[in-house]
């Protein structure tokens, strides 16, 4: 059988991603390796009165792999908080970034469009302060595989009702995204992140 140039492409890229993948933890960068091996609680409590400090590094972790929305600073007593914009998901050819973890989370980016987003509290403990990650991540939802052997005009009754787009039918057109849930290894990394930088004082 043979076997089309653009999907072979398509079938080697894909293989040449999942081996690179398998070293991808070789290709992490020292303070990445690091956030690997450091067990975090969520809520992390950090003990500390420093809140300028405290708040400093948080936002500085969070901008690191995330485009920040809204953050509004906490005062005295009251607690603070940051929302992102969804960011794609760190690829296997992108191991300075690490809103991927590296194995599965990544050759996943690599081969679908993943997003990101962060949402953090920073609540006033006694003796400290306490910081609440939450991250989700989504799966694009598009018409068709972008190199589907099947035609743009071709009929298909396994979706809803779409409207075609007479300028350019073959486009792959995004139809939103599907909930992933809560990623839990994000939000350690994230915080083992934070808790270095703190630590490193």
């Amino acid at each position: 059988m043979l076997v089309s140039i653009p999907r072979l492409a398509v079938h080697i890229v894909g293989f040449l991603a999942l081996v690179v993948c398998a070293g991808c933890g070789h290709l992490q960068s020292g303070a990445a390796t690091g956030l690997n091996q450091v067990a975090v609680d969520n809520p992390l409590f950090v003990a500390t009165g420093d809140l300028d400090f405290l708040w400093n590094q948080v936002v500085d972790a969070v901008d690191d792999d995330y485009r920040i929305a809204r953050e509004q600073r906490p005062a005295a007593g009251a607690e603070g908080a940051i929302e992102t914009y969804p960011t794609t998901g760190a690829t296997v050819f992108e191991p300075w970034r690490n809103n991927s973890a590296p194995g599965y989370q990544q050759a996943l980016a690599t081969l679908q469009s993943i997003r990101r987003r962060a949402s953090l509290r920073v609540a006033p403990a006694e003796g400290g302060y306490l910081i609440h990650a939450q991250v989700t991540h989504e799966l694009e939802d598009v018409n068709r595989p972008e190199n589907s052997t099947v035609g743009g005009q071709t009929i298909r009754y396994d979706g809803s009702i779409e409207e075609p787009d007479l300028a350019d039918p073959d486009a792959v057109t995004t139809l939103g995204w599907i909930p992933l849930g809560r990623d839990a290894e994000a939000e350690r990394r994230l915080l083992a992140d934070i808790y270095a930088r703190l630590s490193n004082r």
